[in-house]
């Protein structure tokens, strides 16, 4: 399978670094977050990576590096971080060409658990890969049902959904895994965590289930951000301990949830739970507990952590690199 990478509005020496800098971030290379945060400012001075440079970065990244369905959650983190929203839509459809269902899936469910699905910002980057000559077949069954009719217009009608409606379901009414997320997101933009709990926790007793890893980080990163610590904590118990380390981004999302709680020993226990599990911590976990450890001035943890990532074989990004200097500084 071959593909033309053409840039008709970036030139190829703009280009091509900015390539070398996603897949050596995905190599976890020394300073390739940051020379990639880099390029992605210098960009922005220009407009930002236009559609055809994404596409060309995502057709590059899976030829290359491999399947959008095997990137790690960290790696998703980071590129949406750094490259937009955009990226992902472009992703999707590099996947599509590389016949990747799972990774289209992973895709379309990323941008609709953001609430930032938008059919017309799609349609630019379907018209492209229709130029091209990419194959679509594979991501137009998974694209969301809300875009089949007036995907925006819907959004609209659910951003203007009166609070009420959304605190008193009617009981037994279906309950569409993406509208409950735009409520969700609704809620958590409007700062309203009781109520955001309040509906989690009806979700659970409905389904009989715990939440999955997705949403529990959903909900811990909203508590975090624009809740007290009493809503955190409630957010906290509605993670079984049994998923805290299973997942890599849930793993995250509650170490710093207990950092901000202070609790380095339950996050040190985490960590070492997480560790016999199997679990692989990047330098994003790691980055976390050096910053608590900074909390509590707690040197003998700052040098496990460089012991274990030397041991493991981890780089150290630059949020790593700046947040040692910063603990460095301050003694």
């Amino acid at each position: 399978m071959t593909h033309e990478f053409t840039t008709p509005r970036a030139s190829e020496h703009t280009a091509q670094p900015l390539y070398h800098a996603v897949l050596a971030l995905l190599q976890q290379k020394p300073g390739a977050e940051a020379e990639l945060r880099s390029l992605v400012q210098s960009a922005r001075c220009d407009g930002g990576p236009t559609p055809d440079v994404l596409c060309n970065l995502a057709l590059h990244m899976v030829t290359t590096h491999g399947p959008v369905s095997g990137l790690s959650e960290w790696a998703f983190e980071v590129l949406g971080k750094q490259l937009g929203i955009g990226f992902f839509f472009a992703l999707s459809i590099a996947a599509s060409h590389q016949r990747d269902v799972a990774g289209c899936q992973r895709c379309v469910r990323l941008l609709c658990e953001r609430a930032r699905w938008r059919w017309r910002p799609f349609q630019t980057y379907r018209q492209l890969a229709k130029q091209r000559g990419l194959c679509l077949r594979t991501l137009h069954p998974v694209l969301p049902r809300l875009a089949e009719a007036s995907p925006s217009a819907a959004i609209a009608t659910v951003a203007a959904t009166d609070c009420s409606a959304v605190q008193r379901p009617t009981p037994g009414s279906p309950r569409d895994w993406r509208t409950r997320r735009l409520l969700w997101s609704r809620l958590a933009c409007q700062g309203s965590v009781d109520e955001l709990l309040t509906q989690a926790e009806r979700e659970m007793k409905r389904s009989g289930q715990p939440l999955n890893a997705m949403d529990l980080a959903f909900l811990l990163r909203a508590a975090r951000r624009t809740g007290t610590s009493a809503q955190l904590v409630r957010t906290l118990r509605l993670v079984p301990s049994s998923q805290q380390a299973a997942d890599s981004v849930l793993l995250q999302e509650v170490l710093c949830a207990l950092r901000r709680l202070r609790q380095p020993s339950a996050a040190w226990q985490l960590v070492d739970e997480a560790t016999r599990a199997g679990q692989r911590l990047n330098c994003l976990h790691y980055t976390t507990l050096l910053a608590m450890c900074g909390d509590h001035a707690d040197h003998l943890g700052v040098l496990r952590i460089l012991s274990d990532m030397q041991e493991l074989g981890i780089p150290q990004d630059a949020l790593f690199t700046a947040t040692l200097a910063r603990l460095q500084a301050s003694r």
